[in-house]
């Protein structure tokens, strides 16, 4: 879904054309307006907006002030200046600029659509990345982010309790025994200062693509760092690396740009800073989306030092990112996204950081929920079990001890004991020998791990299922109100895409037409009142005019607002019910 935002001093074309967009079908679109350039430049400050619909000659700021200043903060937004014919030159001077498009006021609705249309087609093509996928081999090695790898991981390292500073601060860029110094990150090629903050950002891979083999795992993060790269780097330095083979952690950190205003004020600078990566990183979503064929989610942390914040912070990502709202696909998470308030914090043991390789990747697949690969892995895991009849074998009590207390951990971490011993009894983690063979030791793991799955996934639904149910209460009691993405959003503390994308999948229907129709169903229920006035009607569900709210009427339900009432007296006088609906 494309935001669009439309800019015109004069309401009566801005609202026109807003509802004009708001009802075409055609376009998937999330529609917004405002009356001046000051306006759009403070809506700009809070989100990323696709296309800009304006019109090029407006007091105060006119539309080539407005398209610099997109120019600066969103290079990727698509303008279309509306002109008159007086206009034609100045606009002309202004299409050198990429992504720009002009159309005449006289041309209609119907050109404005149009010229939109491209635009959304620009920004489709914009996504694919062949030319420069074509020249990959001549501006990546390879070689080279891996070797980064190596030493970036050592930083997200969980600490040893005996070591609190980790990275003591180097008297000289390069001294000898030092922990962390500049001179290693000029070693490795990486584009960072250690001694400023950096945000971190985990991207995660759907688990369809968390098995994939050696050569497609480099494509995806090649893939991932180009488009880092591209839309991330006009603004921000980097460091892209492959964490786990369904992660990739990308370090990013302002350039001068964003460094110069910093200096004036802090606090804005870095809020601009989050606010562009945030918003940056759903485009990068549709450009992976594109030329991978497949969904990433995306979880953002505050800002780190590098000496002593980034491994709590990369846990902290993690962790968040683990606790998903529905199917949990396509995510885009910041610190501020709220989490319920029956998540506990979770209790680390010296063992969970001590599991064995496969007890390592059943820990992940459950904390992620993928049962499918889990159960994989487990047979793997469990098969010396199964093939051994010696309940004294150290080898199997090793495998199972080893499984047992991964299930143990995830049961502390989760505060899950009280509601597990309701349904299995948890004693057998802790003693194998309640169990008189080892074959029936596996069914018992078995048992655990996949009531565990049932608990997440009946925590996921119920999750969802209460933002639903905000979102639903919220709507339908300011709908007179601003009930934009960008404002349900914020009080959601959620991406506006994956908000909407989030409401269809649990609810079937898109949240625009939610909206739509409970203002219809209200405005009905207030047409049955004889002594309110249309214009009362239909401000109190969210129309600045009674000529907006009447063609947006007319065009879900067949006739006007007036041509409703009447029937409905007609109706009355008759014992029938009012018709018209669609």
């Amino acid at each position: 879904m494309v935001r669009i935002l439309v800019v015109d001093d004069e309401p009566i074309i801005a609202d026109g054309l807003y509802e004009e967009l708001q009802l075409c079908s055609e376009l998937d679109a999330d529609v917004y307006r405002t009356y001046s350039g000051k306006g759009a430049l403070e809506l700009l400050a809070r989100h990323r907006i696709d296309i800009v619909v304006t019109d090029i000659r407006m007091p105060g700021m006119d539309g080539m002030a407005l398209l610099e200043k997109i120019r600066a903060s969103w290079p990727e937004c698509k303008v279309i200046f509306l002109t008159g014919h007086r206009e034609f030159d100045y606009a002309y001077k202004a299409i050198q600029y990429k992504g720009l498009q002009y159309v005449l006021k006289t041309e209609g609705y119907k050109r404005v659509i149009s010229a939109i249309q491209s635009a959304i087609s620009e920004i489709e093509n914009d996504l694919t990345l062949h030319d420069q996928m074509d020249n990959l081999s001549k501006r990546m090695d390879v070689a080279s982010m891996f070797l980064q790898k190596e030493f970036l991981k050592k930083l997200l390292d969980r600490l040893p309790e005996n070591q609190p500073d980790r990275f003591p601060v180097p008297p000289q860029d390069s001294m000898p025994g030092s922990v962390l110094a500049r001179a290693d990150f000029q070693l490795y090629g990486i584009d960072l200062d250690i001694d400023q903050p950096v945000l971190m950002i985990v991207g995660r891979l759907a688990p369809s693509l968390q098995s994939f083999g050696h050569s497609d795992f480099m494509h995806c993060c090649t893939t991932i760092k180009l488009v880092s790269e591209q839309y991330l780097s006009p603004h921000m330095h980097l460091a892209c690396f492959p964490d786990e083979q369904s992660d990739m952690i990308i370090l990013a950190q302002p350039k001068k740009t964003f460094e110069q205003a910093q200096k004036a004020d802090p606090a804005v600078s870095w809020h601009h800073v989050a606010l562009f990566v945030n918003e940056t990183l759903e485009l990068m979503q549709n450009a992976i989306r594109t030329n991978l064929g497949c969904t990433i989610s995306f979880g953002m942390g505050s800002a780190a030092d590098f000496r002593k914040d980034i491994p709590q912070t990369y846990e902290t990502v993690k962790r968040r990112m683990d606790v998903r709202i529905g199917a949990g696909e396509e995510m885009l998470m910041t610190e501020n996204t709220s989490e319920p308030e029956e998540i506990p914090a979770p209790l680390e043991t010296e063992s969970h950081w001590k599991m064995k390789s496969k007890t390592d990747i059943l820990s992940m697949l459950l904390d992620r929920g993928d049962r499918a690969s889990f159960d994989k892995t487990f047979d793997s895991a469990t098969a010396i079990l199964l093939n051994t009849k010696d309940k004294n074998n150290h080898a199997a009590s090793e495998a199972y001890l080893s499984i047992a207390l991964m299930i143990l951990t995830y049961l502390n971490r989760w505060q899950l004991h009280e509601k597990v011993s309701q349904l299995v009894d948890p004693a057998p983690l802790v003693n194998a020998d309640l169990l008189s063979t080892w074959q029936e030791a596996v069914q018992y793991l078995r048992r655990m791990s996949s009531l565990l799955f049932n608990i997440q996934h009946m925590d996921e639904n119920k999750r969802a299922t209460d933002i639903l149910a905000r979102l639903r209460t919220y709507v339908d009691n300011h709908l007179g109100e601003d009930l934009s993405l960008f404002r349900l959003s914020e009080l959601m503390y959620f991406n506006p895409s994956y908000l909407s994308r989030l409401f269809k999948q649990l609810s079937g229907e898109n949240l625009t037409d939610y909206i739509q129709r409970q203002r219809i169903d209200k405005a009905k229920e207030m047409l049955e009142k004889n002594d309110l006035r249309v214009n009362d009607i239909a401000s109190a569900v969210g129309f600045g005019s009674a000529t907006n709210f009447g063609r947006f009427f007319k065009k879900a339900t067949g006739i006007t607002p007036l041509e409703y009432r009447d029937r409905l007296s007609a109706d009355k006088a008759g014992g029938g019910k009012a018709g018209g609906d669609r």
